[in-house]
Parts: C-alpha cells; sequence; structure tokens
C-alpha cells in the first residue's frame, strides 16, 4: 500500500487482508488475551492510522527508537498498537496497549515497550481473542 511506503513500515498481511474485508466491528467486542480482558470498539481506517502515526511522530519529534501503528481502540480510547522497532521496520514486534491519558513516551523502559503493555504477539493471536 502507497501509505505503508511513507510512513516506512509493512502493516502485518492478516490484518491488511481483515481490514479490507470486514472494516470495523459493529458493536463493542470483548476477549480475553493471557488472562486479561480487553475491550475492542473500532478499527481505524487505512487512511485514519496514516493519521494517527503521523500524529505519534509529531508528538514524539523522534525521540524514540521505532515506529507506533495505532490500528484500533477502546471505548476509552486507549489504542491497540502494532510496534516497530527501528532495526526492523517490516514486522511488528508485537501488539501493546496505549493509554489515551499516555503519551508514546509513557510506554517505553528504555528503548523497549514495557513488559506490562503488551497484549499479544501477532494480530490473529488479537482477533482470535475476539471472535465470538
Amino acid at each position: 500500500m502507497e501509505f505503508e511506503s511513507r510512513l516506512g513500515v509493512n502493516l502485518p498481511k492478516d490484518f491488511s487482508k481483515w481490514l479490507s474485508i470486514y472494516g470495523n466491528p459493529k458493536k463493542t467486542l470483548y476477549g480475553e488475551i493471557n488472562g486479561e480482558e480487553y475491550e475492542l470498539d473500532d478499527f481505524y481506517s487505512f487512511s485514519e492510522i496514516e493519521y494517527e502515526v503521523k500524529d505519534i511522530l509529531d508528538d514524539v519529534g523522534g525521540s524514540i527508537e521505532g515506529t507506533i501503528v495505532p490500528f484500533a481502540f477502546d471505548s476509552a480510547l486507549n489504542q491497540y498498537c502494532f510496534f516497530y522497532p527501528t532495526e526492523n521496520k517490516k514486522n511488528p514486534s508485537g501488539i501493546f496497549l496505549l493509554g489515551s491519558d499516555d503519551g508514546p513516551n509513557d510506554v517505553f523502559d528504555g528503548e523497549k515497550i514495557k513488559i506490562e503493555l503488551w497484549v499479544c504477539t501477532s494480530f490473529s493471536e488479537f482477533l482470535d481473542a475476539f471472535s465470538e
């Protein structure tokens, strides 16, 4: 996709395919991952993802080692995000939850995402948790 080249990352193929086919859920979904309960309210469209990434980049101004790519959110506007470390822009290292009151700099412990914020390692695992 063109916007992926503008952002310098490759979205996971399973995510891109799923969003292209299904779009947004019609209702709030609830799921459990590793014993933690999560809520999923909506997914961003591809154009909204690009806007959200640019908004984060404007906020942090290059002060983080990687790229945060929000792709969905819950009813409290906490964002589910892919994280691409600087050395690997082709595959995200997983999915973490960025709190609505947290700036991106609040999620790092050094150059790594704080362990307690990680939700899962892949979009397929994420999606499976919200399947009914």
